[in-house]
């Protein structure tokens, strides 16, 4: 049992982590399943943590970054907006010229393999965890509107779903 002394602790904690994050006046932590303090609150936002994922993404000065379980910080907090790395660990990131770039869990940029639908869409972003892409066209031809697709990834080739929600599942699954 926790000892109630944090004024939030996450909702189901421990479900997908050994880790739950906890907040102490206006900053977030982690504990461990023995409620030790792993990494103390010092972050305004923390991720969840994942058993299956290296790291997660913190917040810090109004900047994102990100951390590994030990709370050491691996990649600095310069980003604008970050999303959590995905099961290919990789991570979309946007930086203080807001440029969105696709970094690995060194910081490193790195191609990803939607980057050849960047010449048909004007937005391409990575659905994290999924092998599903949101794609934005604003620039319509004649007679076209502006419009929203889901696409999935498939060996560096993707496949455009009609009828999906904002996470990419089927709305109308049985027609």
């Amino acid at each position: 049992v926790i000892e109630p002394k944090y004024d939030w602790v996450e909702f189901d904690p421990f479900v997908i982590s050994d880790l739950a994050r906890v907040e102490i006046n206006g900053k977030r932590g982690a504990i461990d399943k023995t409620g030790k303090m792993v990494i103390e609150p010092q972050f305004e936002e923390l991720s969840e943590f994942d058993n299956k994922q290296e790291l997660t993404r913190f917040m810090q000065d109004e900047k994102f970054g990100f951390i590994d379980k030990t709370g050491k910080i691996v990649i600095q907090p310069v980003y604008e907006e970050a999303f959590n790395f995905g099961t290919d660990n990789l991570a979309r990131v946007k930086t203080n010229t807001g440029e969105w770039k696709t970094i690995d869990t060194k910081g490193q940029t790195v191609k990803p393999k939607h980057d050849e639908l960047a010449s048909q869409y004007d937005e391409v972003e990575l659905v994290p965890g999924t092998d599903k892409v949101f794609l934005t066209r604003k620039e319509v031809g004649e007679g076209e509107n502006l419009h929203d697709e889901f696409g999935i990834l498939k060996d560096g080739k993707h496949t455009v779903l009609k009828d999906v929600d904002e996470i990419g599942n089927l709305m109308y699954p049985y027609h």
